[in-house]
């Protein structure tokens, strides 16, 4: 102020140096739930996570990535299971099924897929992976990927995800005894972890002999049999054990494709 109290018929002026301009509003929070609410179209989603008490994980520090179904994934659902599974009775349900939707961390679609597979928050297994040039996690496809939020990352799905991949935990059945598709995840959730440990050839012959395996399942078509052996073949011929793993993955990716389109 450089100059106060000039008096006025009508009332008094203090002379100052500067504009005083209004406050900076604040910013919106982008957090999870913050990000989900302004977006519109997860209402549902988010009226489940309160339900069950959630909703504090979604705008704490601690982050997590959300696989998000869309209020059209949950209206897809049998008429009445969304009324079913808010009531108080159904908690434990609706709180298993939304673990399968969280994962610990921030997990990028990219590297979701490199993975393969990973643990929900819950500890169900989810499986990614390329059907048909869509990328699905159980069975659900990823819509939208990679929303950054300030305390993790938001996945977009079009389908609510009710029961986690099967995985071969050393107790299930023997190989011989699970389907070709059972057989490809089993592969890919042994080889993953042994590929990111650096033991690359270990990893390509876990991928070359499930491969093998399925070449012999009578449920498979000859031609795609056929298609199978000539690529196990390719990659015995390639010296580099990480190229070798990578052609197998590849493989199998497409023989799974293939195999869940018939």
């Amino acid at each position: 102020m450089v100059n106060a109290d000039v008096q006025c018929s009508n009332g008094v002026i203090h002379v100052i140096d500067s504009v005083i301009l209004p406050p900076k509003e604040a910013e919106p929070s982008n957090d999870i739930a913050s990000v989900a609410k302004r977006a519109g179209n997860f209402t549902t989603l988010l009226a489940a996570v309160d339900a069950v008490g959630l909703t504090d994980a979604l705008t704490s520090d601690q982050d997590v990535t959300v696989l998000a179904p869309t209020d059209a994934a949950f209206a897809a659902l049998p008429k009445g299971t969304v009324e079913e599974l808010l009531k108080s009775e159904n908690r434990d349900k609706l709180l298993a099924i939304l673990s399968l939707h969280a994962i610990p961390g921030k997990v990028s679609a990219g590297d979701a897929l490199n993975a393969g597979v990973a643990k929900s928050l819950g500890g169900g297994s989810l499986k990614f992976s390329i059907v048909d040039g869509l990328l699905k996690v159980n069975g659900a496809t990823i819509v939208k990927t990679d929303i950054k939020c300030d305390n993790g990352t938001i996945h977009v799905i079009d389908a609510v995800i009710l029961s986690a991949s099967k995985r071969d935990d050393g107790k299930t059945a023997s190989t011989n005894e699970k389907n070709p598709l059972e057989q490809i995840e089993a592969a890919i959730d042994r080889g993953v972890p042994i590929f990111n440990s650096g033991e690359h050839g270990e990893c390509a012959n876990i991928y070359s002999d499930c491969m093998v395996s399925i070449s012999k399942a009578s449920c498979v078509d000859s031609r795609v049999s056929m298609v199978i052996k000539q690529l196990v073949k390719k990659a015995e011929n390639i010296e580099s054990d990480t190229e070798r793993a990578w052609v197998l993955r590849s493989g199998l990716d497409h023989v799974y494709a293939t195999l869940s389109s018939n």
